[in-house]
C-alpha cells in the first residue's frame, strides 16, 4: 500500500513522473550512523521497568563499519532518552551532540506510537515525538544532520500520527512499525546488506514482512507490518515517491531534508 499526506488531507495517489530525476543531484549525507539499544531493562517494580530483549544492532554495527561507515553505538545505561531530546523543546535535549548528529540513526528497545523506552536516566525513561523529538533538520532543531532514522521498536513510527506529531522528526526517510513486532539478531544487519543492491523500501518491507507481529488492539497474532515513510519540504506528491524509491542506505544514498515537512509518503503491504 503506498500513500501520501499533503498536510492536513491523504489521498491515494498514482505513479511517479520520470522527470523527477533532476532531483537526484541533490547532496548526499555522509556516512556516519548513531545507535542507541536497550535490552537490559529495569525489573518490574522498578522505574521504566519493561521485559528484556534481545540485542539486534551488534551485527548491523559490524556490517556497517566494515563498509567504513563510522559511528557510535550505546546500550543500556549509555543509552540516555535524552539522546533524542530536542534542546529547543524540552530542558535537557542533547541530540545536538547525539541522536541528531550522523546521517542514519538507529534505536532499538521498545515503543509505542509516538514513543521510544529508555532505562531510567535523570528521571526520564522515554523520548516522544509529541513532546522532546525533532530530529533533522526541520524549524527549531539544533541538531539537523539526520536523513535516515531506523526505528527497531514496536509501533515506531504509526502512521495514525503522520499528519500531526510526527512530523517533527524532518528525517528524509523513516523505517519501522505498524504493528507489535519481534526482531531477530541479525535482521537490521540484514536489511542493511541488502540495500547495497536495493532501495530502502524494498530492502525493508520484504526483509522485515512475515511473522512475528501482532495486534496492538487484539492481542492476536498476525504477519509483522513493516513501513517505510518518507518526506519531502516540497508539496508535492510525484517529489515525495521519487524520494521515497531513491534511498539506499547500504549504497550511501540519504539525502538530507532542508526544513519542515511539507509532503509524507508511506508504503506498507495489505
Amino acid at each position: 500500500m503506498r500513500r501520501q499526506a499533503s498536510f492536513p488531507t491523504i489521498r491515494v495517489i498514482g505513479a511517479l513522473s520520470a522527470t523527477l530525476s533532476l532531483l537526484s543531484t541533490n547532496v548526499l549525507a555522509s556516512k556516519t550512523y548513531y545507535i542507541d539499544e536497550w535490552v537490559d531493562f529495569p525489573a518490574p517494580g522498578q522505574t521504566c521497568s519493561q521485559n528484556d530483549l534481545n540485542t539486534v544492532t551488534a551485527s548491523l554495527r559490524s556490517a556497517m563499519d566494515a563498509d567504513l561507515w563510522t559511528g557510535v553505538r550505546y546500550v543500556d545505561t549509555s543509552a540516555w532518552p535524552q539522546d533524542f531530546w530536542e534542546q529547543n523543546r524540552v530542558t535537557g535535549g542533547l541530540d545536538h551532540v547525539y541522536g541528531d548528529t550522523k546521517t542514519v540513526t538507529v534505536y532499538a528497545g521498545h515503543g509505542t506510537p509516538g514513543t521510544i523506552y529508555f532505562g531510567p536516566h535523570n528521571d526520564a525513561c522515554t523520548a516522544s515525538t509529541g513532546s522532546h523529538m525533532r530530529l533533522g533538520a526541520g524549524p527549531g532543531s539544533s541538531g539537523g544532520t539526520t536523513a535516515l532514522a531506523v526505528w527497531l521498536a514496536c509501533e515506531v513510527p504509526h502512521v495514525d500520527f503522520l499528519a500531526g506529531e510526527t512530523a517533527l522528526n524532518n528525517v528524509r526517510q523513516q523505517l519501522g512499525w505498524l504493528n507489535i513486532i519481534s526482531i531477530g539478531d541479525n535482521e537490521p544487519r540484514d536489511v542493511y546488506n541488502k540495500t547495497k543492491t536495493q532501495a530502502n523500501k524494498d530492502a525493508w518491507i520484504w526483509t522485515m514482512n512475515g511473522a512475528g507481529g501482532r495486534n496492538p488492539a487484539t492481542g492476536a497474532s498476525e504477519n509483522r507490518k513493516p513501513v517505510v515513510v518518507t518526506g519531502t519540504t516540497v508539496a508535492s506528491a510525484d517529489t515525495c515517491w521519487w524520494y521515497h524509491d531513491n534511498q539506499s542506505w547500504g549504497q550511501d544514498r540519504q539525502d538530507l531534508m532542508s526544513g519542515q515537512a511539507a509532503q509524507i509518503c508511506w508504503e506498507w503491504l495489505d
